[in-house]
């Protein structure tokens, strides 16, 4: 899957521009470190790529001084030589991460997929091409794949990086499949004090299918942190290249429908919090909004993008040239 990185238009920044030092501000997290045991989720869309600010976590993780462990980056959507790439325009080298031990990459696909054993070679070449008599099949179970992240990560205040988990719909697991995974991996890295970063899609045009929906409400419901990428309402714009909705969820423990049940409770901020966004759709059965006796979440903060060759311009809405 090829990266969607605008090329960038060589003029110079607005005055209003900021880096990604921007989205550090905003964030406010020490030391530019996300807290431990937390997990954070960008969701993005067909039209707004949410893959450069794993770009910008994974960044910050490697540059962050002792005191870090290690980060393991689970590529299911793209290799590493794409990472490995776009690192460089970020002055970070990936490759000598790997070979210091400061970063891990799991190929997930080679975890997801495994391949029968091959038929003994035939004493002699056939006269006539041949159908292929090996396939690759999907594994049974995701235990593999958390065994592997298991394995990876080192020392306390680890990183886990996935991207992208919506790929395990994709590639045949169910809802039930791909959140328990999420969930041992939540627990997993809570233990080590460390942090875990989610990405999936969340198309508007998704949310008709019930496996779709389902899955993307179970994920945000894990969350402590949500930053979703969504392009602009207005359309295409030269200068902003989509907005990052950024909502911050204070989670609240409801209690439990039955013996056999967990509920776990929060708030919405209306109108514009990012799930309300056509994010959540379905029967409120499914996650349960408390009484207006429970706290407020702050109110949800939005930032314009521009993607350049080499960084990310972020802006205030209303501050770029191209956008009313």
């Amino acid at each position: 899957m090829q990266s969607r990185i605008p090329v960038p238009c060589g003029r110079s920044e607005p005055k209003h521009a900021m880096g990604y030092h921007a989205l550090d501000s905003l964030l406010a997290f020490p030391a530019n470190i996300p807290p431990a045991r937390a997990h954070i989720v960008i969701t993005d869309t067909l039209s707004a790529d949410g893959n450069f600010l794993l770009h910008h976590f994974l960044s910050n993780h490697l540059k962050a001084g002792p005191g870090t462990g290690n980060v393991v980056l689970v590529g299911i959507a793209h290799i590493f030589n794409h990472y490995s790439i776009v690192g460089r325009k970020l002055g970070v080298n990936l490759q000598q991460s790997k070979q210091s031990h400061r970063l891990a990459f799991i190929d997930a696909l080679t975890h997801l997929n495994r391949a029968p054993s091959a038929p003994p070679s035939p004493p002699s070449l056939p006269s006539t091409p041949s159908a292929p008599t090996t396939v690759l099949t999907r594994s049974a179970t995701l235990r593999p794949l958390h065994d592997a992240v298991s394995a990876a990560l080192v020392g306390d205040r680890s990183l886990l990086i996935l991207d992208d988990i919506s790929v395990l719909l994709w590639s045949g697991y169910g809802v039930a499949e791909a959140v328990g995974l999420i969930r041992a991996l939540r627990v997993l890295v809570q233990k080590r004090n460390g942090t875990l970063i989610t990405l999936l899609h969340a198309d508007e045009q998704l949310a008709s299918d019930p496996v779709q929906d389902a899955f993307v409400r179970s994920v945000l419901g894990m969350a402590e942190l949500v930053l979703s990428v969504q392009g602009l309402g207005s359309g295409f714009s030269r200068d902003v290249h989509g907005q990052v909705n950024l909502q911050r969820l204070r989670i609240y423990d409801c209690g439990s429908a039955d013996a056999h049940s967990h509920v776990m409770c929060f708030s919405l901020t209306p109108p514009h919090s990012v799930l309300q966004l056509s994010i959540i759709h379905g029967a409120q059965s499914t996650i349960h909004v408390p009484s207006s006796t429970a706290p407020a979440l702050p109110t949800p903060q939005t930032l314009h993008y521009k993607i350049l060759d080499n960084t990310v311009q972020f802006f205030a809405r209303g501050v770029s040239e191209g956008v009313l």
